[in-house]
């Protein structure tokens, strides 16, 4: 029996579906109770919806100013934005004890600040962000379900 990831496919999989015994079976359904529990999280879920990026931008910003001192004031703001670039690269190669980059980690995880309400945040990445040039664009459609992790 194939299993989700297997190399029979997830989307086979779950078009046709199969028991446990491996059969395939033409109906599913959900027990009540579960299907009360799926509602029941989906109920007292209440994403936040902005009209456009300023205002979620703006959103963020007003919950950023509510901690005084983020990043050390004015002079590690700009600390931050030096170091941004060279600490992403060490931590896409793995250098995370590097005392500069450890640093920039320190300064970044110090200035979290939680959201009081549920968001929902995208980011849409164009081909170049994965090293996809125009005579490569086909190799896209391959990363189609893998999900890509940027340790920066």
């Amino acid at each position: 029996m194939a299993g989700i990831g297997d190399s029979w496919g997830t989307r086979e999989e779950l078009l046709h579906p199969r028991d446990s015994h491996g059969r395939f079976r033409s109906k599913w359904k959900m027990s009540p109770s579960v299907l009360a529990a799926v509602e029941k999280v989906l109920g007292a879920y209440h994403p936040r919806f902005f009209q456009s990026d300023s205002q979620a931008t703006q959103y963020t910003n007003n919950l950023g100013h509510k901690k005084p001192g983020r990043f050390g004031g004015g002079k590690g703001f700009a600390r931050l934005q030096a170091d941004f670039d060279n600490a992403n690269q060490d931590l896409r190669d793995g250098k995370i004890d590097e005392p500069s980059t450890k640093k920039f980690v320190d300064m970044m995880d110090a200035s979290m600040e939680e959201t009081p309400e549920d968001l929902i945040i995208n980011h849409v990445a164009t081909p170049d962000a994965f090293g996809l040039t125009a005579d490569r664009l086909p190799e896209l459609e391959e990363l189609t379900g893998d999900v890509i992790a940027d340790r920066g």
